[in-house]
C-alpha cells in the first residue's frame, strides 16, 4: 500500500510542478489505477484480520488527508520527486559510496532552504528524538551538501500519512560530521564480518534454511567463487509462493 500511496503523491507533485493543480477526485482515481495495475491476489496480507480492501482504504483516506491539508500545494517549489542520488560518506581518510531515492525535493525560496520530504504509511509514529538522530534523512542532507556545495541548512520533513501529522528536524554541520562517522564506523564492523553467501543454483528451502540460522535477511549469490548477486528473504519467500501456485 506505501508504494502505491508514493506513486500517487509523485503523479500528484508532477503535475503540480508543470503548472496545474489536479483535483482529489484525480488523485484518488490515479491511485486506483496504480493499485489495481500493481496489486496481485498472491501478496501475502500477513495481519489476516485486515484484507486487500482494508489496506486499500487505508491509503485513500491517508490521501485525502494530505490534500485537504497541504492544496494547493504552493508552500515551496518542487525541485523534484523521487531523485535518485548517488553520494560519498566521508570521514578522516574514509570514503563510502551510498545511494538514496528523495520521495520529494523542493526549494523553499522563503527561507532560502531545501526541504527534503519523507512519505510513511506506518501505524507508528516517529518521536522528535528519533527524527533528529535519523540516520537516513541526515544522509540526504549530506548528498545536497556534496551536489550543491554552498547548502548550509536544510529542513528535513517526515509526512506521517496515517497521522496527518509531520515532524520536522534539521541537522548542524557538528551532527553531518558525527553521522558520518557513525555511519563509517558501522560500514567498517560490517565490512569486517565474514561474508555469508549462496550458489546460484542453491534450492530456495535451503537458502531460507541459512537466513533463519544465521538470522539474516540477505545472501550473497555466487557462481564458481563469484558474486554474481543478491537475494533477499522476500525473493525466496515470493519464489517459494509462485511454486506452490504452479502444482
Amino acid at each position: 500500500m506505501g508504494s502505491m500511496v508514493h506513486e500517487a503523491l509523485e503523479l500528484l507533485y508532477k503535475s503540480v510542478k508543470g503548472g496545474r493543480v489536479e483535483s482529489l477526485d484525480w488523485l484518488l482515481n490515479k491511485y486506483r489505477e496504480v493499485w489495481d495495475k500493481n496489486y496481485e491476489d498472491n501478496i501475502k496480507i500477513v495481519k489476516k484480520e485486515f484484507t486487500s480492501e482494508d489496506y486499500f482504504n487505508k491509503g485513500k483516506q491517508c490521501l485525502k488527508d494530505y490534500y485537504e491539508r497541504y492544496k494547493p500545494f504552493n508552500q515551496s517549489k518542487i525541485v523534484d520527486t523521487e531523485r535518485m542520488i548517488r553520494f560519498d560518506v566521508k570521514y578522516n581518510e574514509h570514503k563510502c559510496l551510498f545511494n538514496g531515492i528523495l520521495d520529494r525535493l523542493d526549494w523553499n525560496d522563503n527561507e532560502n532552504i531545501f526541504e527534503v520530504h519523507d512519505y510513511k504509511t506506518s501505524n507508528t509514529l516517529m518521536t522528535q528524538e528519533e527524527a533528529d538522530n535519523d540516520w537516513q534523512l541526515g544522509l540526504y542532507h549530506v548528498a545536497l551538501k556534496e551536489i550543491w556545495p554552498d547548502v548550509e541548512k536544510v529542513k528535513l520533513v517526515w509526512h506521517f500519512l496515517s497521522f496527518n501529522k509531520e515532524i520536522v528536524s534539521s541537522r548542524t554541520k557538528e551532527q553531518l560530521e558525527e553521522l558520518q562517522g557513525n555511519v563509517i564506523k558501522k560500514v567498517k564492523e560490517i565490512m569486517s564480518k565474514p561474508l555469508i553467501t549462496v550458489e546460484s543454483d542453491t534450492p530456495i528451502g535451503s537458502a531460507l534454511e541459512m537466513m533463519v540460522e544465521k538470522n539474516i535477511r540477505r545472501l550473497l549469490v555466487t557462481e564458481k567463487g563469484e558474486i554474481v548477486g543478491i537475494v533477499t528473504q522476500k525473493d525466496l519467500m515470493r519464489g517459494t509462493l509462485e511454486a506452490f501456485h504452479a502444482l
